[in-house]
């Protein structure tokens, strides 16, 4: 601890001289809350493996003996280590992300690393005078931003998302010009039927134009998935689903997309947005649902500079800002760093029948009426959430029909004071 040394996991047998593996990992969860917790137990301290559960917050015990530890130890020890990796904050050495928070271009690219689970360190411009001024010089006084910096002292300015997936060495290629089936789009439809195929031995590539997961994959916790008593995150789901994929064989293209298909009996032919095509046998389209956006004047410039569709999580340590949910559903987001201001919270209900509601517990999935152009309504959480202009009135929580009536003009002002950002709604896309 005095060296900052972080640990990954702890791995504590319960019967040890002077104290049990539960008193130990008491007393080491204080010093690394974040370390992930495994004790060996014997048939007989079952009874102390359950209590550990609810003392320590035991992430998983093992019953000795564990042979063959390929199959009852090492699983078990790599999976809670991916976990620990994906979600820890260890001592920084990695991708700098230089940008300003009025950037429609940094948040973009703050995006897509977060959601293609890449760490970075976030730096503002507006925060940080030297790295400012190298950002411009790095830019050619251009002022074109962000400007991403890498370990290796390159650096890429302004990159679109196919540029910073190839230099942090994502697939983007496919490797093969023939496979008995593409899919198009890796939510957890695209990627079910990869791993499906792929484990039938079928040669299987996915494309994804923005980062596994989907909608899904925005979600900060899903609680009815399936073998997952606990609930999951939606970052976590896509994840696993990722590995499992890949494990049986199937390739996975991030930051690429499908822009045509024809046929050519007995094949089909998929094209890609960089000009590359790919045959197949059989195309699975799996492209999900986009929210409807919202119908409100003004709302289109403000897109990624303090208006969001859908659940970011990076923003949400960040947010010290009023916020305005504009949500049609039983429960509005509530994020814990929003908590602590709820006074500064306003909720525009597209549905007068939600008017004056609370917003639900933290990190709510209410069911939603959010009705797709042409399509039933589906489930979806929040619409989006906004900054609120510092000098805009507070009192009363206005409702109306689509759209809210509101012309954001009114709520928003670009050029208020910079502290602070709004997270975006949950579970949309």
């Amino acid at each position: 601890k005095q060296r900052g040394t972080p640990i990954a996991l702890f791995l504590v047998d319960q019967r040890m001289p002077e104290m049990t593996g539960t008193e130990l990992l008491r007393e080491v969860r204080k010093l690394h809350p974040d370390a992930r917790r495994v004790l060996l137990t014997a048939y007989a301290d079952t009874d102390a493996a359950i209590m550990s559960i609810n003392e320590v917050a035991l992430d998983h015990y093992l019953m000795k003996p564990w042979d063959p530890p390929q199959e009852r130890l090492y699983p078990v020890l790599d999976d809670l280590l991916g976990e620990w990796t994906a979600r820890a904050r260890v001592p920084f050495d990695g991708i700098r992300l230089v940008g300003s928070r009025w950037s429609p271009q940094s948040y973009a690219a703050k995006e897509f690393l977060s959601r293609n689970q890449v760490p970075y360190q976030w730096i503002e411009v507006e925060r940080d005078e030297p790295m400012a001024t190298l950002a411009e010089g790095l830019a050619g006084g251009s002022g074109k931003l962000p400007v991403v910096l890498f370990p290796d002292g390159s650096h890429l300015v302004a990159p679109t998302n196919r540029e910073l997936a190839d230099k942090i060495g994502l697939e983007t290629r496919a490797q093969r010009p023939f496979y008995d089936l593409v899919v198009v789009g890796c939510g957890p439809a695209g990627l079910a039927n990869a791993v499906y195929a792929a484990s039938e031995g079928l040669r299987t590539l996915a494309v994804e134009q923005s980062a596994p997961g989907g909608q899904a994959g925005t979600s900060s916790m899903i609680e009815n998935y399936l073998g997952f008593p606990s609930g999951l995150t939606g970052a976590d789901l896509a994840r696993r689903a990722v590995a499992q994929a890949r494990r049986f064989g199937a390739e996975l293209l991030t930051a690429q997309e499908v822009v045509g298909l024809r046929r050519e009996d007995p094949y089909r032919i998929v094209l890609l947005s960089d000009g590359s095509e790919v045959a197949c046998h059989a195309v699975a389209i799996a492209t999900g649902m986009a929210v409807r956006r919202l119908e409100v004047p003004g709302i289109d410039p403000l897109l990624g500079i303090g208006a969001y569709y859908g659940a970011a999580m990076s923003e949400a340590d960040d947010l010290d800002d009023r916020v305005l949910d504009v949500d049609r559903a039983d429960d509005a987001v509530d994020i814990p760093s929003v908590r602590g201001t709820a006074s500064n919270r306003r909720r525009v209900s597209r549905s007068p029948a939600h008017a004056g509601r609370r917003a639900g517990p933290p990190f709510a999935r209410g069911s939603a009426a959010c009705r797709p152009a042409g399509g039933r309504a589906g489930p979806v959480a929040a619409i989006g959430s906004m900054r609120l202009n510092p000098r805009a009135p507070r009192e009363g929580r206005a409702t109306s029909g689509p759209g809210c009536g509101v012309d954001l003009h009114d709520c928003f002002n670009p050029r208020a004071p910079r502290e602070g950002r709004a997270t975006r709604g949950a579970d949309a896309d």
